[in-house]
């Protein structure tokens, strides 16, 4: 039987396994709690990726009456 989907930490770059399903691999998303992943199917195609946003959204803070970052400097 083979595994066709892998999920990668991309925090660490290293592999929680590989599973029959993109259930599955989804399950261990959320088992391990992941925060930045990517779920490949057959070591070629992508099929899922999550990167959270580290940036500020100056569009955010501008509806909050904020100074954006260019307005900082």
């Amino acid at each position: 039987m083979t595994h066709p989907y892998e999920v990668i930490n991309l925090m660490t770059d290293e592999s929680h396994g590989t599973y029959a399903t993109l259930d599955e691999a989804r399950g261990c998303v959320a088992y391990d709690r992941l925060r930045a992943y990517s779920i490949w199917c057959r070591d070629t195609i992508c099929v899922e990726r999550c990167e959270p946003y580290r940036g500020t959204d100056d569009r955010a803070l501008q509806g909050m009456g904020l100074p954006n970052a260019s307005e900082r400097e």
